[in-house]
């Protein structure tokens, strides 16, 4: 190769062709494929890849000139983290892609980001084409990830606290931790269940549950189908103001906490005209144009949602198994 020339070129203009992506680490082998319009990973029982990541990756390698030549001495390949990738310290991810029928349109192995110190930012990657012995540095910014989770469309719901009305948690024994306020422009939530005589730690204590749904990602997934769901440890259900309802159960299986999520459409809210200062409406009317209509929302939802269970990031299983004595004045947690 000499400087300046495409790195892969039978990927140029077969962007459309490639089906199947694998990357090769120490720890682990992942394989992403084309279904359809979609991206899966197999090993996740086709759950959808992030479509843009895989994107970004593929523009990487089809873009990719070779700017400078390297070494091309073996030992000296792990200081670019271009040596074998199976090796026991190695960062090296080799990066093979596949055409439909199983044509090797590009294969090397990715290194480290060479950053770029007069200009701010990234000046290229390290590249080794496989079955070759000459290290380059390539002009595209590849960034193959380590991990299955790195590649897996994790994102669940991103409902913010802003937006909740009200929050119910049903313990199997029994207990049940209710939370709500009449308007979103109230700070807080008020603790519907707070046992006689007792009173919050602080004004914020039942807060916290509420900012469950925002921004969040699972940590794990499996089909639904693959397993009776057991009896739920606790239920638990959040209603927006303009009427969307999530639910979860969360069970124990296999020593970890999993949940089964449901949304539907709802009542929207009334919010008492007292308790609405007449800027904090006009600035609610604004925040609630902004919001798709919750038939969207609901459709959104279940798409990700059907027919899959979650491991959730611990944080969220605290919050959707919190009790009303976590939340008063004299508690540890």
């Amino acid at each position: 190769g000499s400087d300046g020339e495409v790195a892969f070129p039978k990927l140029q203009g077969n962007l459309d062709k490639v089906s199947e992506v694998t990357l090769v680490n120490r720890d682990t082998e992942i394989i992403v494929v084309r279904k359809g319009e979609h991206w899966v990973l197999p090993e996740k029982h086709d759950y959808a890849a992030k479509i843009d990541k895989v994107r970004t990756l593929l523009l990487g390698f089809e873009e990719m000139k070779l700017i400078e030549r390297k070494t091309a001495k073996p030992d000296r390949f792990g200081r670019l983290n271009v040596d074998d990738p199976k090796g026991k310290e190695a960062r090296a991810v080799r990066v093979t892609l596949k055409g439909t029928n199983g044509e090797v349109l590009a294969d090397a192995v990715v290194g480290k980001k060479k950053y770029d110190l007069s200009r701010t930012g990234i000046a290229g990657t390290y590249v080794r084409r496989a079955n070759t012995e000459q290290a380059w540095l390539g002009s595209s910014e590849l960034d193959p990830g380590r991990s299955e989770r790195l590649w897996l469309a994790r994102k669940l719901l991103d409902v913010k606290k802003k937006r909740i009305h009200s929050y119910k948690i049903e313990h199997a024994d029994g207990e049940t931790v209710v939370a709500s306020r009449k308007s979103p422009a109230d700070e807080n939530f008020i603790l519907d269940t707070l046992p006689d005589g007792q009173r919050l730690k602080n004004k914020s204590a039942a807060d916290g549950n509420a900012t469950t749904l925002a921004f969040l990602e699972f940590e794990d997934v499996r089909p639904a189908a693959d397993l009776t769901f057991p009896s739920p440890i606790a239920r638990s259900e959040f209603v927006t103001f303009n009427g969307l309802i999530i639910r979860f159960e969360v069970a124990e299986i296999d020593d970890a906490k999993w949940v089964r999520v449901n949304v539907a459409a709802g009542e929207q809210i009334p919010v008492p005209e007292e308790l609405a200062a007449s800027d904090d409406k006009e600035q609610q009317k604004v925040e609630e144009e902004k919001l798709p209509p919750v038939a969207d929302e609901v459709a959104e939802i279940t798409a990700i949602i059907d027919g899959w269970i979650f491991q959730l990031p611990e944080f969220a299983n605290k919050n959707l198994t919190a009790r009303n004595a976590q939340m008063l004045a004299g508690s540890a947690s």
